[in-house]
This record gives structure tokens, sequence and C-alpha cells, in this order.
């Protein structure tokens, strides 16, 4: 992930969207990247997790969900203290599936993590930071570019750069995944 690390951050001049290193976000995260440096808007991905990051996310939790839940919490909050402008939290419900007979869902917890994460109290004033499309990768391409569009509307970017940018996204996501078999 290195790589798409470096070329992130130097990319774009524009807002700084935090992506946190938790869940299936990061599992995407080739994508992303490559979707916001199309753009030319930077992106920063939060830390590893730690002691620290997890202990944290731990205490931010409102509630009690599974470990990964409560320490994507810390991984908002170190993107906050980083000084990232927006906090990308797509709301994932499923993925790509190597065999469309065969659907592949998120768990529920994955699922609404976004808004998990936006009721937290430690993060109420920080609601219009949050950028949470609505994705079903199932649906395919089409869709993810409909809901993409809709988020970064309010980043003043056009649905034309978004769709764009989206398929730079889909062909960095699928050449590190052919790295990876």
């Amino acid at each position: 992930m290195a790589g798409y690390e470096a070329a992130a951050l130097g990319a774009g001049s524009g807002p700084v969207i935090g992506i946190p290193r938790a869940m299936s976000t990061f599992d995407l995260y080739p994508f992303w990247s490559a979707y916001f440096s199309a753009l030319g808007l930077r992106s920063v991905l939060s830390p590893p997790t730690s002691a620290r990051v997890a202990a944290l996310g731990c205490e931010l939790a409102i509630a009690q969900p599974c470990f990964p839940i409560q320490v994507a919490h810390g991984h908002i909050d170190a993107l906050l203290r980083a000084g990232a402008d927006y906090l990308f939290t797509p709301n994932l419900l499923d993925a790509e599936s190597m065999d469309p007979a065969t659907p592949a869902h998120f768990c529920p917890w994955n699922q609404t993590l976004p808004f998990v994460l936006r009721s937290a109290p430690a993060f109420e004033g920080d609601s219009e930071r949050f950028l949470t499309p609505g994705l079903h990768f199932q649906l395919g391409r089409e869709h993810v570019k409909k809901a993409m569009a809709e988020c970064v509307r309010r980043l003043g970017v056009d649905s034309g750069a978004s769709g764009r940018a989206v398929d730079v996204a889909y062909a960095a996501q699928h050449g590190f995944q052919s790295q990876l078999l």
C-alpha cells in the first residue's frame, strides 16, 4: 500500500480527504487513492493501528460493537487531529464478486460504520465533514459513478470528472488485486 499512500499525499492542492485505515475502506484503499488523485484532491490515510489508536477508539465508541469497529473510531480521531478537511467513510454494502452468482456482502457493522462513527459524541461537531456515499459495488460501475458523483458534488467536482476518476479507480484496484493473486 505504500506506493498508493505516496501517490495520494503528493497529488492535488484541494482539500485533504482523510481515509481511515479500518475495515473495508482500507481494503479498497487503492481504489480511493486513485479516485481522489485523479480528481486532483489530496487524500491521507490514518496511521497504522497502534495500542494508542485502539484504546482511544474503544473510549470513543458509544456502543460495544466488535473490536475493529471500535478501533475505527480511533482512526477517525487520528485523521481529525492530523487536520483532514473531510473524512471519507463510505457506506459499503457489498463488494464485487469473482462469481456474479455469489454475492459478497459486508457484515452489518461494516455496512453501518459511517453512521456509527458520526453518532459518537466526540464527532458530533464534525458531522458535516463526513463524506459518505452509499455504494453497492454489485450493482455495477454506473451505480458507483452516480454515488461518488453525488458525494463529491459539494467539493465542486462535476459528474463527468468524477466518472472518469471512478474508471481510474477501478483500474487501480484491479491492478492491485491482480498482484495479490
